[in-house]
């Protein structure tokens, strides 16, 4: 279901980084993946185009990931 399926992610996105006193970066991946999941799914119910629904789901994903990634190395390593 949606809502375990976010629920793995979160937990595991948790997991993985190792940053255990940080609960931020999960957080924002549990609400950005919900977000962009849900719209996915808006938008499959509206089209039969999946390959579309898919590639636009995905880029979201990375985006969301990159801008983690950016915003984490900019506290830890100000220029």
């Amino acid at each position: 279901t949606f809502v375990k399926h976010v629920f793995v992610l979160t937990l595991l996105t948790y997991l993985l980084i190792g940053l255990w006193d940080n609960w931020l970066i999960p957080i924002v991946i549990l609400l950005t993946h919900s977000v962009i999941d849900w719209i996915k799914l808006s938008y499959n119910k509206k089209t039969t185009n999946d390959l579309a629904g898919f590639s636009f789901d995905q880029i979201l994903h990375l985006i969301v990931i990159i801008v983690i990634a950016v915003v984490r190395i900019s506290i830890i390593d100000p220029a």
